[in-house]
């Protein structure tokens, strides 16, 4: 896994309001997810950050968007 995505990730997990979005990148961390899985993991992530705001917010979710499109 590549080490920015792994900051974003973090990043989620230390400051998302949403627990499904922090136990989701907590699992990609954990289980070093990578490919295809990946790319379905940061999407149920994004799904869960709606009501995430602030700058390192529409970073995070940019970035995400990047990552799976």
């Amino acid at each position: 896994m590549d080490q920015t995505i792994r900051n974003i990730l973090n990043t989620i997990i230390s400051q998302a309001p949403s627990r499904e979005a922090r136990e989701y990148a907590q699992v990609a961390l954990n289980m070093n997810m990578k490919g295809e899985t990946l790319k379905t993991q940061i999407l149920y992530i994004r799904a869960n950050l709606s009501t995430w705001r602030g700058e390192t917010a529409r970073e995070a979710k940019k970035f995400l968007v990047a990552v799976t499109s």
